[in-house]
Parts: structure tokens; sequence; C-alpha cells
């Protein structure tokens, strides 16, 4: 009688559609051999359109492992094309590791494409070993290829980035910049000999992008506040999603919208990216045709380079939330965010010990949705509230952090901010200057590391006036 023949699973793998290596060639191959071999397909994992170069985001290796290991696989055997396809790992243990734990758990890894046998022999330990080098290597040597051939095509003019952008479109072009046809989200160059520029997108988005720039500068609107007017009109943000205040930001700082790319912005290769400094960006006008002027952009990013207002007092934020009540009827995170005369919502929310606090300062009443959320966060995290601050002399609340400072023997922002019978540490740092200044009128000698972040915080908040001077934020 023929002997069953041994059930196996098969694992595919490609990074990108156009490889030469598809999973279809790669599963037509598997089964070849294991006709030729007596082997069963029962089972297939395959990870399609994902780099072999770290295990993050390869569901279906993940799925191996994790039947393997777990006792339910149901084979003894996984084919794989060959050594690139299991990985590309550039740590060439971790290739290893994978197979290793598979053969530990009854499941042996076969490369149905390699010439070697997989048995556990010098010669093949060694070839195989040799060919994971080489996956690796060949990664490290194409990613070096492919950042140099797309620095060279950018100071050119030619697009190499991805999604273009709102306000703008690709369109594939010959090597001498002649259009031939727009290119829609998703789609490919028709050869590989062609190009990608960028060019103007639909008339309303230009005119939006433009309204973006003029809001901002000569409208004095912050991001969140162009972000939510261009959502209560209904204007929609690139790839059709609302604006927020970092995709108006976006379109406020990239040069592209000038006429101008910026290359050169980070180093790095297979994934591991790191930003260069300004100093060491390349710029490369005339690479677009511009939608704003260059010295609009110019006073828009002098705008942003601005050291922020002055630091200010109870009162005037105080007031702020009343400039959101009287607007919106209402007091959220959002409207404080997006009116154009109110700091953030988080400076507020630091200085009074919640953003409830300092609405009952001014005889607002939180919404049900807001007192529940409040509980729920207290009931988590109750060391970020504090009560609603009263009012207090700066002696007394000096008198109250030396009975702090004499219970428990040393002193710190964080104990200043956990103990709820005292005003918070900026409170401490508006009325004394800082916490140097505060250290020292307590007699407390601070740690190596405090004396590190009082360096930063003397040049920054420097004594009040009733110190030194009033202080501000740099």
């Amino acid at each position: 009688m023929p002997s069953q023949p041994r059930r196996a699973a098969q694992y595919l793998r490609m990074s990108t559609e156009r490889q030469n290596y598809s999973t279809e060639y790669q599963s037509a191959h598997n089964e070849a051999y294991a006709r030729e071999h007596g082997y069963e397909l029962v089972k297939t994992y395959a990870d399609a359109g994902v780099s072999g170069l770290r295990l993050r985001g390869r569901d279906g290796l993940k799925a191996l492992l994790a039947d393997v290991l777990g006792g339910a696989a149901g084979f003894t055997v996984v084919l794989v094309y060959d050594v690139s396809r299991w990985g590309r790992f550039q740590d060439l243990d971790q290739g290893a590791h994978y197979e290793f734990i598979c053969r530990e758990a009854g499941v042996q890894i076969v490369y149905t494409g390699e010439p070697f046998r997989d048995d556990l022999s010098l010669s093949a330990t060694i070839v195989k070993h040799v060919k994971r080098a080489m996956a690796a290597e060949f990664s490290r040597d194409l990613s070096a290829k492919v950042a140099r051939a797309q620095r060279g095509l950018a100071y050119k003019g030619f697009w190499v980035n991805g999604p273009p952008g709102y306000g703008l479109r690709r369109v594939a072009a010959t090597i001498d910049k002649g259009a031939k046809f727009q290119m829609e989200h998703g789609e490919y160059k028709g050869l590989r000999g062609d190009r990608t520029i960028l060019v103007h997108g639909p008339e309303q988005e230009v005119q939006t992008v433009r309204r973006i720039y003029s809001l901002f500068l000569t409208g004095g609107m912050k991001p969140a506040a162009v972000a939510h007017l261009l959502n209560e009109e209904g204007v929609l943000g690139d790839g059709g999603r609302t604006w927020t205040a970092h995709r108006v930001r976006q379109v406020l700082t990239n040069e592209k919208y000038a006429g101008a790319f910026q290359r050169n912005k980070s180093k790095g290769a297979l994934g591991m990216r790191h930003s260069r400094p300004r100093s060491e960006w390349v710029r490369v006008p005339g690479a677009v045709e511009p939608i704003v002027s260059k010295a609009m952009f110019e006073a828009v990013q002098a705008q942003f380079r601005r050291p922020k207002s002055r630091n200010p007092t109870d009162a005037e934020l105080l007031v702020e939330l009343q400039l959101v009540l009287r607007d919106h009827g209402r007091i959220s995170r959002g409207l404080i965010d997006a009116h154009p005369d109110t700091h953030c919502a988080a400076m507020i929310g630091k200085r009074f010990g919640g953003l409830l606090n300092a609405m009952r300062l001014i005889e607002a009443q939180p919404s049900r949705r807001q007192l529940a959320a409040a509980a729920k966060a207290r009931l988590h995290r109750p060391w970020g509230f504090r009560p609603t601050p009263r009012p207090i002399e700066p002696e007394a609340a000096l008198a109250a952090l030396q009975r702090h400072f004499a219970r428990l023997g040393w002193v710190s922002s964080n104990t200043i901010d956990n103990d709820p019978d005292l005003p918070s540490s900026e409170w401490y740092r508006r009325q004394f200057g800082n916490m140097a200044r505060l250290y020292e009128l307590l007699g407390y000698e601070p740690t190596a590391k405090q004396r590190r972040h009082m360096k930063s915080d003397a040049v920054t908040s420097p004594a009040p006036e009733h110190v030194r001077s009033v202080p501000e934020i740099s």
C-alpha cells in the first residue's frame, strides 16, 4: 500500500506587486515540490506586499509561529520558496531563531527553491547562513541605491515623496518633464523610465490653500481655528478627511506650496530614519509652480518662529474662558483651542488644576459628559487632579510649603503637585521666580538631577517683580 502523504503548509511573501517572484509563482513552485516529494498542502500563510526586514506587519508569519508554538499546526513541514522569502532580517540570528523554534516544536522548514538539503549537516548550515547574509546585504545595497537615485531625481525637480498633498496632483512625465497623464491615488506610472512631477490640483483646493495662508497671516487665526472654520463650512481636506490643526500646519510649513522641494531632511535606511538639522537640508527651488508667493510663505514661517507671548495671569486666562463662553454658549477643550483669542486648553488646565476648576471660577456649568469624563479620569489618575484653587498670600503659601518639606524631608515639583493642600508648582514658580529661588528660601539642598533642571529653569523663568522681574516664556 502506498504511504500516506505528509501534511505540509506553505509560507509566501513578497514586498511589492511588481516583484518577479509573486505569491502565485511561489505557490506554484511549492505545489510542484510537494507532489514530487509526497507532501499534501493543507494550509497557506501569506504576507503580500510586506517587507521582510522585520517581523512587524507580517501577520502571516506571526500566525504561522502562533499555530506551531500553540500545538495546533496540523502539519509537520512548512514549504518556503527560498531563504529571502522567510525574511531579509538584518540580524542574521533572527531568521535562524524563528526557524529553530519551529524545528523544536516538530515542524521543519523546507526551502523548495534552494540547492542545499535541509538537514543539519555542517555544509548545509554554512550555506544557509551565507544565504541569510546575502538576503540581508541585498536589502542594504538596494536601499542605498534607491535612496541615491531618489536624491538625484529630487534635485532635478522630480517628485519622489509619495502622496502629493492637498492642492497638488502627480503627473507622469518624460525625462525632459513633458507631461503625459495625471495619476490618481494608488496609480503607478506606465513605464519604468517615466518620472513624476507635481502640478496644481482642482481650483477649489488651490484657493483653499491660499485662504489658509491668508487666514493665518492676515486674519490672525491659529491652525486649530482655521481647521475648525473649514470643517464648519464643510470643506474636506486631503483624501476627503476632516481638517485638524496638524494638517493645517503641514500646509503652512511645507515649502512645496511656494514652489520649492526640501530634501535631505532625514538620514538612515531600511526604515530607521533620523532627522537632520535644518542647516543640512537641501532646497530645490522651481520644482513646482507655486500656489503662494515666497514672501507670504516666509512671513508665515517668521510667525511660527516668533517667541510666544508673555505668561498670562490667572485673571487673563479666566477672561479668555469667558470669551469662549460668550461666543459659543459652552466651553470645551476643542472650542478653546480653536478660538483665535485664547491660549490652549492644556495651559488653562495646568494653571487651575483642570478645566472644570477654571469653569467653576467663572460660574460656567460643565456638561454631563464633561462631568462623567472627569469622574472616570479622577478614578484612574487621582494624582492628576487638584481642588479648586483658593486665594492665598505668598507668605502663607511659603509657610505651607515649609511644613510640606518638614514632613517629607525633600521637595520637588511632583511632591508639590501631588499635595492637595498646596498650590501647584507652576503657581510657586510664578510667585517666586523659579524652583532654585524656592529651594533657597526653604533651605533645601537639591539633588544633582534637580540642579540640572534648575539651570534651564533659571534662564527661562527669572524671578517675578517682587523678587527680581516678571517671568516670561521663551
